[in-house]
C-alpha cells in the first residue's frame, strides 16, 4: 500500500510540474540514472475481489498530442512586450506628426544625383492613385491574421493565436513608426521636378506643397509592405503548423507572396519610398512573421507518457517532458 501511495503521489507530483510550461528540447525524466522512471507492476497487489477497473483519464496526461501545444504563449512575458509595441508605435506616430515642414528653397536644391545609384532611377516616380489602393493592404493586413480563427483546429487556439498575431503586429508597428519618426529621408516624390503641359501652362507633376510637407521626410523605410508582409506570413507560418501536409498551407505562401509585392510595387510606383527602403520593409516584415510565432513554438509537448514494458520484467514506464 506504501508502494501504491507514492507511486501515485509521484505520478500526481510530476504532472503538477508540467502546468508551469517549462519549454524545453529534450525529455526530462525523473530518474537518478537515466530518463525514465519503471514500475515493476509484479510487484504491485491488486485485490481481484473488487473488480474494481482504475479510473485512467488519458486525456488528463497529455500524452504527446501536438495540438496540445504548438505555441506557448507567456503572458508575464508576452503581454508587456505587445504592450510596449503599442506604446511605440502611438510614440512613433507622435513623433512623425512633430516634424516640421521643409521650405521650398530646401526642396528645389534637392539634387536627384545625390541619391545613391540603385535608388537614382526612381526619383522620377509618382502616381497619386498608387498611395490609396496600398491603403488597402496596410489596414487589411492588420487584420489578416484574425482569420485563423475560421478553421477549426486553429480555433481550438484562438485566443493564443490571437495574442500571438497582436504582439506581431504590435512590434512590427513599433519598428516602423519609431524608425520613421527618428529618421528624415526625402520620398522618392520630393524630387520629382518634372512639369506637364496644361491648359497652356506648365504645372509641376508633383504639388510643391506635397513635396514640401512633414509627410516627405518619410521615406525610410517601407512601412507599408512591412505590415502585410508580417500579417500574411504570420497566418501562413501559423498555419502550416496545425496543417503541415495541408497543400493549402502553399496557397497561403502564394497570398503572402503577392500581397506584399503588390504593396512594395504601388509604393514605388507612387513615388513614396525608393527601393532600398522598400527592400528593408519586406525583410523587417516578413521576419516579425515568421519568426515571432516560431519562438513561440513548443519543441516538445508537456506532460507524461506511459509506455508498458515488456520481456522478462513486466511493468510500466513514465516519462515527462517539460
Amino acid at each position: 500500500m506504501k508502494k501504491i501511495t507514492f507511486t501515485l503521489a509521484t505520478v500526481v507530483i510530476l504532472y503538477n510540474l508540467g502546468t508551469a510550461q517549462i519549454n524545453s528540447d529534450s525529455t526530462n525524466t525523473f530518474n537518478s540514472s537515466d530518463s525514465s522512471v519503471s514500475i515493476n507492476t509484479n510487484q504491485l497487489v491488486v485485490n481481484d475481489s473488487s473488480k474494481r477497473k482504475p479510473d485512467v483519464k488519458t486525456k488528463k496526461f497529455n500524452c504527446n498530442n501536438n495540438t496540445n501545444c504548438l505555441y506557448n504563449y507567456k503572458p508575464k512575458v508576452d503581454i508587456p512586450v505587445t504592450i510596449l509595441g503599442i506604446a511605440g508605435s502611438i510614440t512613433g506616430n507622435l513623433l512623425i506628426g512633430s516634424k516640421s515642414n521643409s521650405d521650398t528653397a530646401t526642396i528645389l536644391a534637392l539634387n536627384p544625383q545625390d541619391v545613391i545609384g540603385i535608388n537614382r532611377g526612381t526619383v522620377n516616380n509618382y502616381d497619386p492613385n498608387a498611395g490609396p489602393i496600398s491603403d488597402y493592404f496596410l489596414y487589411g493586413g492588420f487584420f489578416y491574421g484574425f482569420l485563423a480563427l475560421a478553421d477549426h483546429d486553429m480555433r481550438q487556439d484562438g485566443a493564443k493565436i490571437c495574442l500571438l498575431f497582436l504582439e506581431t503586429m504590435a512590434i512590427t508597428g513599433t519598428s516602423y513608426e519609431m524608425t520613421a519618426g527618428l529618421v528624415n529621408k526625402y520620398r522618392p516624390y520630393a524630387y520629382n521636378n518634372d512639369s506637364v503641359l496644361q491648359d497652356g501652362a506648365y504645372v509641376p507633376v508633383v504639388d510643391i506643397g506635397r513635396r514640401t510637407s512633414y509627410n516627405a521626410k518619410n521615406s525610410f523605410y517601407g512601412g507599408h509592405p512591412s505590415v502585410p508582409a508580417a500579417s500574411t506570413f504570420f497566418l501562413a507560418s501559423v498555419y502550416a503548423q496545425y496543417h503541415p501536409h495541408s497543400p493549402f498551407r502553399f496557397v497561403l505562401y502564394g497570398v503572402a507572396v503577392a500581397a506584399t509585392s503588390t504593396t512594395a510595387y504601388l509604393r514605388l510606383k507612387g513615388g513614396y519610398h525608393f527601393p532600398t527602403d522598400v527592400a528593408i520593409g519586406v525583410a523587417l516584415g516578413t521576419t516579425y512573421g515568421l519568426l515571432i510565432p516560431r519562438l513561440h513554438q513548443c519543441t516538445k509537448v508537456p506532460g507524461l507518457t506511459m509506455m508498458p514494458l515488456l520481456g522478462r520484467n513486466k511493468g510500466m514506464s513514465f516519462a515527462y517532458t517539460f
